[in-house]
């Protein structure tokens, strides 16, 4: 049965799991990657217990977004459906499927900023990251003011999606971590690209503060300068000090 068929049949059922979170103890036990070809292979069960497991995620992306008529019930919308196009489209192997589903979010969410825009003619034609807390997810520790030092400018991830039409066409982290080596060559220092690597992979502050011998407030402050860095790369900004202005340390 194909996918689409089964997400029909599956609708109602994951409405009411995506609102309790509740998933039989037998499917919580397998990975994602098992969930997911459970569902790829027509298990509506399977695609629910993803829904429900990733309701917090799902949820914790769309209230990074703010977009001028429209309300969260939308974004949440969008993010579903890019939720349910990175199970569909989704290749073991190559990177997690946290990683694959956040690019296929994001990208879903930005798309849908980009028609209404241009439908509206809104003067206000970008997606503003506000990143609110997030709260529900405890793999993810990300505040407010962990992306959001600047709330006139869009994050990067989402700079990179609006900015760089090969954005559009990358399916996995592979795509990511070349595009960031070649736009960020001589720019980070050893630990800010460990860091880098690590976070693209999908990993949250408390594990790539473990892997690296490193404190959580440590690989926070990583983070921020590769961000402050990476928007200066793309809008051509002098405050980062250059392309070579990598300093060793951290």
């Amino acid at each position: 049965m194909a996918l689409e068929k089964v997400m029909d049949l599956a609708e109602a059922r994951s409405a009411r799991r995506f609102k309790s979170n509740q998933v039989p103890p037998e499917l919580d036990a397998l990975s994602d990657e098992a969930l997911v070809a459970a569902a790829q292979a027509g298990d509506a069960e399977a695609l629910s217990c993803m829904f429900a497991r990733y309701r917090d995620f799902i949820c914790s992306k769309a209230r990074m977004y703010f977009l001028a008529g429209a309300n969260f019930e939308d974004l949440v919308q969008e993010a579903m459906i890019g939720f349910y196009e990175s199970i569909r489209d989704y290749r073991p192997g190559r990177l997690p499927f946290r990683s694959f589903a956040r690019l296929c979010i994001t990208r879903q969410i930005i798309e849908a900023v980009k028609v209404f825009s241009s439908r509206k003619h809104a003067p206000l034609n970008d997606a503003l990251s506000l990143d609110a807390p997030l709260c529900h997810d405890p793999e993810d520790e990300r505040t407010l003011m962990d992306v959001v030092y600047d709330t006139r400018m869009p994050t990067p991830e989402d700079a990179v999606l609006i900015h760089d039409p090969r954005a559009a066409a990358w399916t996995d982290v592979a795509d990511l971590c070349v595009w960031l080596e070649q736009s960020m060559d001589g720019m980070l220092t050893e630990l800010e690209r460990r860091v880098l690597k690590l976070f693209v992979e999908g990993y949250s502050y408390i594990e790539i503060a473990q892997q690296l011998g490193r404190t959580k407030k440590s690989v926070d402050n990583a983070l921020q300068r590769i961000k402050r860095k990476l928007l200066a790369c793309l809008y051509d900004e002098p405050s980062a000090g250059g392309r070579h202005a990598a300093v060793q340390g951290g």
